[in-house]
């Protein structure tokens, strides 16, 4: 017990010291990095004069150039240079609060990158390595303000976690806290010394993807546009959002103002997924051609899974979309071979693309298909204009298709305000029985829960979306259940 109280002590006058304790280089390293300049943060972290640092952020950058590249041998330099860092932080003294931050950080990048590989078991042992040091540092020296980025990370994640991650939360005994995560996050991102922007990176993500608050996450990739103008990375946040919020006009604006000043920063990184996004702002304007074209600039740069699949799929879709299908086939051929990411739309890429090798998609599925890219631009009446007519023969439309074609036409009707005829629309969805579109019946459940908590009708808001997570072995699942379990949580105590 005296040996506690000593380390909180302790940790607590590491709280008051720790400007001068942080590494003195940190805030330019932290400006490289979200800059792309991977060589000039290589470079600064070669001035610490603490070993600690300098093997931290070597660390955190290589594991940039991995997450950016994929690439096998970048892969082995991150783990190689993490196992050196890992050896000098052990030789820290227990009475320094950043020992178990700094390794547990580096614990949980090496379980991310082992998820990414598809090396469960590797990734969970060392996600229980990060949690477990976490957390102890949090009782120990609960004022440590650097841990709160993982902590928020854990918090958040953990009280969302899907269906096919839930053995997870049994592994790490950690059941999380979103509100409280956030909270974490947005101390670390104000008053982190240690790569504070990745707080904000983080927020961003989890608003964008987990909260349902897209404009609250381009709002934020706003304010750090401001702060980093000239930033990839920032840049690349805010055309992101900017596609997530349906503002297509505005991201293809950004990308024709941006894109060219942006490649004249010969110091900075490729950033091969921004020529993937952009291309998806070509797709839901219909602008099949310039899709491929920035999807092929895409898979000439980028030679890791994630999202390859994707990009084939659409460059595949373009070409059908535009009456191509003969030539859509050796793509979809090529994209029958590729290794799944685990990524939501790279698995939905996967199923589709062996559907559509064997049979040319008919007229009705290409017209609901220009319709989603219309509505994922932001277009709802024209959308709408592509469905109309398929409403009106529906009776010879397959279950899939009157799937499709009611969720289509909720999800417009919900962007509209028009809170009568989407909500009527969702409940002709619920009446179907799909087979490959049942992912559609099930975010139609989620989407009414949305207009029914916008209503304040939290009950009702409360029973779809837990219908919505009765589902199960449907296309986008993980996402969806993430987007649901967020939702209940944000309702507690909302009668």
């Amino acid at each position: 017990m005296r040996g506690l109280l000593g380390r909180c002590l302790l940790g607590l006058l590491f709280a008051v010291l720790i400007a001068a304790h942080a590494a003195p280089q940190s805030k330019e390293i932290d400006r490289a990095i979200i800059n792309l300049e991977l060589d000039r943060a290589t470079a600064l972290s070669f001035q610490e004069i603490e070993p600690q640092f300098k093997w931290y952020y070597q660390s955190r950058i290589l594991f940039v150039r991995y997450l950016i590249h994929e690439d096998a041998q970048l892969l082995s330099a991150f783990l190689d240079h993490c196992k050196g860092a890992l050896e000098v932080i052990q030789e820290l003294p227990e009475s320094d609060p950043l020992k178990d931050m700094m390794a547990a950080e580096l614990f949980f990048l090496r379980g991310a990158v082992k998820a990414m590989d598809k090396k469960t078991v590797a990734s969970a042992l060392e996600i229980k390595s990060a949690c477990t040091l976490i957390y102890r540092n949090s009782q120990v020296f609960p004022q440590n303000k650097e841990q709160f980025k993982l902590l928020g990370v854990f918090n958040v994640a953990m009280s969302a976690i899907p269906k096919k991650l839930k053995w997870l939360s049994n592994v790490l005994c950690f059941n999380g806290n979103l509100s409280l995560g956030i909270k974490q996050l947005e101390i670390a991102a104000r008053e982190s010394r240690l790569l504070p922007q990745e707080a904000s990176l983080l927020l961003f993500y989890f608003e964008k993807n987990m909260l349902s608050k897209p404009e609250a996450a381009v709002a934020r990739a706003l304010r750090m546009v401001e702060t980093e103008p000239h930033s990839k990375v920032t840049n690349y946040l805010l055309l992101t959002g900017y596609l997530e919020t349906r503002q297509i006009d505005k991201a293809i604006a950004l990308v024709e103002a941006m894109e060219a000043s942006l490649n004249a920063n010969t110091q900075a990184d490729n950033l091969p997924v921004w020529y993937y996004t952009r291309a998806k702002a070509h797709f839901f304007r219909l602008e099949y051609e310039q899709c491929i074209q920035q999807m092929d600039r895409f898979l000439s740069l980028y030679h890791g899974r994630t999202l390859y699949a994707d990009a084939l799929y659409k460059k595949a879709m373009s070409l059908v979309l535009m009456g191509r299908y003969e030539a859509s086939k050796p793509v979809f051929l090529q994209l029958t071979k590729v290794e799944s990411s685990s990524f939501d739309v790279d698995e939905y890429a996967l199923s589709q693309a062996s559907i559509y090798l064997l049979h040319e998609p008919s007229r009705v599925e290409r017209e609901l298909y220009a319709a989603r890219n219309l509505f994922d631009g932001g277009y709802y009446l024209r959308s709408l204009r592509l469905l109309a007519p398929i409403q009106e023969h529906q009776a010879q439309c397959t279950e899939d298709e009157r799937c499709e074609l009611w969720y289509r036409l909720g999800r417009n009707w919900q962007e509209m305000d028009s809170t009568r005829l989407a909500k009527g629309s969702f409940v002709a969805c619920f009446a179907t029985q799909p087979g490959r579109n049942l992912w559609m019946k099930a975010y139609a459940h989620y989407s009414l829960g949305r207009l029914e908590e916008k209503q304040k009708n939290y009950p009702v808001a409360r029973r779809e979306y837990q219908i919505a997570l009765s589902y199960d072995n449907y296309d986008y699942q993980a996402g969806l259940e993430q987007r649901c379990k967020a939702a209940l949580e944000q309702l507690k105590g909302r009668n």
